[in-house]
């Protein structure tokens, strides 16, 4: 078996790091990230942020990394960085930084606030970039503007000095070498040729920019503009390279007269993108993280409610005479309460807080199983067709969650038809994907490229807009009238679980598909184990339970429960009263039932100490979480089962059988004919 959803989390973690997967994702950025609390103490520097100072991640923290950052910008950064904690806006900085080796870097440092869904203010995310080489190249630019022939070769920028008329004064050989790559003619490239000529003939910076770069140049001569910036991009052989045109006037010069300078800033652009792309990245986990949060919250307290719905309307209908006209409207009563606990289990598989249970399986088969049903949901104008891949590879997956996965698919596809009809086709094959096509899927952030079992679900319907795509996927949005609730959400959460990816594609021939891409399994067979059976005590007649909850409903509702099934039962509300009748009368008790979540002890507190009066007493662990949430919380070990709010009385009955049937002996007192009055 696996690990336990209730084992520790990984060693290490801090509050405000980021999470596993996006921890991941950012120490493979080629750029320099870091994260700050509210106070501007870092939390958090990448790899490449390391590898540039050379010193270690604990040495970074708080504010460590000033010891790297050049004395005379200290006082502006400190500045700054006031500045923006108290206006929480994006800013943008230079400055010097400390190399491995000693050199003095500049770096370009771009910041924006970090900001939960509540409005709570976390601190910045920044990244920065080595900027030193650029800045140079201007500042070589800038003291060059009175300086001619040989004096601009030693420049690394390419050099033109025009004069008022557009006229080439002086260039360098960057220059030439820039204006040979360009197509330019050495008599459009050579002093005394026209600039502006050469721009108005769509040479130098390309058709598109052409007009605007001699425009540019004809304002800063003309002196109606200080200067004249144009990034352009340049279609070399082996790859597309982008270009910074800066024109500046040559101040104290008896004519007019400019400098036109090109920086190659094909690198800065990438490592700027790729900042971006990891901006997007991190608010995608970040709005993802903070759903998790606030839907295990809501269903935590919806299923402690639900848990008392739901037992009272059993009992009631257990009780209620079968003629008895109060029984339909318990009925429905019970029903809208299950209605609502799937609901907040869907919250929970779309914020990816729903435990998977995993295990070797063939999606063929899957779909096989539910070929009938799939026919069913198809629109009576509507064909269904199946095109299976022979052989195909296992996943790990949990197959009720991808069987909703199939139906939640076919389902959309089949309501895509419209009146028209038409049809849906499910396909099963293989895909080997790259870099680019997983960075347009949506799923898990840090997905290897490789090989993917594809799930694909298509329908000749009219197609999603392209700027939809991505949005089908959230909470309750729809483009149809009639459409609500959490569909494609809850398969995006459960693809998500599955360490699995979804990419939403044009038909060929008009319609939409959607591909479900899952990892393969390492394991080769995908026979599912029969699961061990557990064996129950010969008779739980007699036994006693204690039951631990805040929930006075809920301690009543499991009282009666438990004695109509035959148990004894002895309740606490709360973890303080629970160990006082531990310290009573323990041996009197043959398993504890402990709620996770109490106000005046929680469930850890008093799952440890409980565990030093009676080691070897069974306790199972119930909450109003998901088994993966709570196990977020409880890192305790030696559990005997754990039962999610809302349980049925079966559910508990079955849970204190089985921990029973494990438990070791316990030394038993020999009275046990009454255990105590049990407590409301």
């Amino acid at each position: 078996m696996g690990p336990s959803p209730l084992s520790p989390s990984p060693a290490g973690t801090r509050t405000g790091d980021p999470s596993h997967g996006l921890r991941a994702l950012l120490e493979q950025a080629p750029v320099l990230v870091w994260t700050c609390d509210a106070d501007a103490r870092w939390t958090y520097v990448n790899r490449a942020w390391l590898d540039f100072t050379g010193r270690r991640f604990e040495d970074e923290m708080g504010e460590g990394w000033k010891r790297s950052l050049h004395p005379e910008d200290r006082t502006s950064v400190e500045a700054t960085c006031r500045d923006a904690l108290a206006t929480r806006r994006p800013f943008q900085l230079e400055y010097r930084l400390r190399r491995h080796d000693g050199a003095w870097r500049t770096l370009l440092c771009t910041a924006t606030p970090r900001v939960e869904p509540d409005g709570s203010f976390l601190g910045f995310v920044g990244s920065c970039v080595d900027v030193t080489e650029l800045r140079q190249a201007e500042r070589r630019a800038s003291s060059a503007r009175h300086l001619l022939g040989s004096v601009l070769d030693a420049l690394g920028a390419s050099i033109a000095v025009l004069n008022g008329e557009g006229r080439i004064l002086a260039v360098n050989q960057a220059w030439r070498q820039f204006a040979a790559r360009e197509g330019l003619a050495a008599a459009k490239a050579s002093v005394g040729a026209s600039y502006l000529g050469a721009c108005d003939t769509r040479h130098a910076v390309g058709a598109e920019h052409a007009g605007r770069a001699a425009q540019g140049i004809r304002e800063v001569l003309a002196g109606r503009r200080g200067s004249f910036e144009l990034e352009y991009p340049c279609h070399a052989p082996d790859r597309q390279r982008w270009f910074l045109m800066r024109v500046t006037p040559v101040e104290g010069a008896s004519e007019a007269a400019a400098v036109v300078s090109h920086v190659d800033v094909t690198s800065l652009r990438a490592a700027e993108e790729e900042r971006s792309h990891l901006e997007r990245k991190m608010q995608e986990v970040q709005r993802f993280e903070s759903l998790g949060v606030l839907s295990g919250g809501i269903a935590h307290d919806f299923n402690n409610v639900l848990t008392v719905i739901l037992g009272n309307a059993r009992l009631m209908l257990a009780d209620l005479e079968a003629e008895s006209p109060v029984r339909e409207r318990v009925a429905r009563i019970r029903s809208a309460a299950e209605h609502a606990a799937a609901l907040t289990e869907q919250m929970l598989t779309y914020s990816g807080k729903a435990s998977p249970s995993l295990a070797p399986l063939d999606l063929n088969d899957l779909v096989r199983e539910m070929r009938g049903l799939l026919g069913s949901s198809v629109t009576e104008r509507g064909s269904l067709e199946i095109d299976l891949l022979a052989e195909l590879p296992a996943v790990e997956g949990d197959a009720t969650q991808l069987r909703q996965v199939v139906l939640n698919l076919v389902t959309n596809a089949s309501e895509a038809l419209g009146n028209d009809g038409g049809s849906v086709r499910v396909r099963t094959s293989l895909a080997e994907l790259d870099a680019a096509e997983l960075e347009e899927a949506l799923g898990t952030p840090d997905a290897a490229p490789g090989k993917y079992v594809v799930l694909a679900v298509s329908d000749s319907g009219t197609g999603v807009a392209p700027e939809l795509r991505g949005r089908i996927f959230e909470p309750f949005f729809t483009t149809k009238f009639s459409g609500r609730g959490l569909g494609l959400a809850a398969v995006l959460g459960i693809v998500r679980g599955h360490r699995g990816l979804i990419r939403v594609e044009p038909r060929r021939g008009g319609g939409t598909q959607v591909r479900v891409l899952l990892p393969i399994s390492a394991t080769v067979t995908t026979q599912t184990p029969a699961p061990a059976r557990v064996e129950a005590p010969a008779s739980t007649e007699g036994a006693t339970v204690l039951v631990v909850d805040d929930e006075a409903w809920v301690l009543e509702l499991a009282q009666e429960f438990l004695q109509r099934a035959g148990w004894r039962v002895v309740t606490a509300q709360g973890g303080h009263e629970a160990l006082e009748i531990l310290r009573a009368r323990g041996d009197a008790i043959d398993a504890v039932v402990l709620d996770l979540v109490m106000p005046d002890l929680d469930g850890a507190e008093t799952y440890r100490e409980l565990r030093r009066l009676a080691p070897t007493l069974p306790v199972i662990l119930a909450s109003g979480y998901s088994e993966e949430m709570a196990g977020e919380r409880f890192t305790e070990p030696g559990v005997a089962g754990f039962l999610s709010k809302p349980w049925e009385p079966e559910q508990l009955v079955q849970a204190l059988q089985a921990a029973l049937a494990s438990a070791p002996p316990r030394k038993r007192l020999q009275d046990r004919a009454d255990p105590g009055k049990p407590s409301a």
